[in-house]
């Protein structure tokens, strides 16, 4: 990831033991959206495999592709210990990765905002998809003004680490049509919440945090409804269309 150092995933994983509980705003989304199969997934940047388990319940072998090097032995185990199907397991750069196969599903969380060049990253994801098979595409929302304040102002260097241009749906969408896919799904998830790192602060940005949590404690409850403005995250799920596919064979 070209915005991102190694060391910086290898800190916020270390000491993991079992991917973490999923986020129920996304995982209520893919609950709903994607339908249960048995056919293979491949998660782009799997590790921890938090919503690569979310696809297992639904019945999906589960193959994924990450740098961590615990990808190889530690997340498999912790898929199969929770009676998911497990299939193969890469731990390498998606840049460096040569496919032999195509996927049901290929899904990626938190993965393309970590790159300036993210649509070669989407359309190398999309190549992935079998004909009639799903992409799923999550990331946080910093291009919403409200998020983007927050995160930036809250904490700059984990900021730097994300691309908010690639954390807008519609120019997803635009790149996927060109691919040959049609969008099933494509929303903003959950109502006004932040969840920025903790860092150190001046008194500046102490202020603005203070603010930022005295704002959300009084509108929370009435920014429930997802919107681009202040909603956490946002995906897409979209289907490679086979008769497109084949007539530009």
């Amino acid at each position: 990831m070209d915005l991102v150092p190694m060391s910086h995933w290898q800190d916020t994983y270390r000491g993991l033991d079992a991917p973490p509980k999923p986020l129920p705003m996304i995982a209520e989304w893919l609950f709903r959206v994607v339908p249960s199969g048995s056919g293979s997934c491949l998660e782009i940047g799997c590790f921890p495999g938090t919503y690569l388990a979310v696809l297992g319940q639904l019945g999906y072998e589960l193959h994924g592709i990450d740098t961590e090097p615990r990808t190889a032995q530690d997340l498999p185990r912790w898929l199969r210990d929770d009676g998911l199907s497990v299939g193969t397991f890469h731990v390498c750069d998606f840049a460096d990765f040569v496919p032999e196969r195509q996927y049901d599903i290929v899904s990626s969380f938190g993965f393309i905002e970590h790159f300036h060049d993210w649509r070669s990253v989407l359309q190398q994801q999309a190549a992935l998809v079998r004909p009639g098979g799903l992409l799923i595409v999550e990331t946080p929302n910093f291009a919403g003004i409200v998020q983007r304040a927050v995160h930036q102002i809250g904490n700059p260097a984990h900021f730097r680490m994300h691309n908010p241009q690639a954390m807008r749906p519609t120019a997803w969408v635009q790149v996927l049509k060109r691919c040959g896919f049609e969008v099933i799904s494509k929303e903003y998830l959950g109502g006004l919440e932040y969840g920025v790192p903790r860092c150190p602060r001046n008194i500046l940005q102490r202020a603005f945090m203070w603010a930022a949590s005295r704002t959300k404690w009084r509108l929370a409850s009435m920014l429930q409804t997802p919107r681009s403005l202040y909603s956490p995250f946002c995906g897409v799920i979209a289907r490679r269309v086979a008769q497109h596919l084949r007539s530009r064979a």
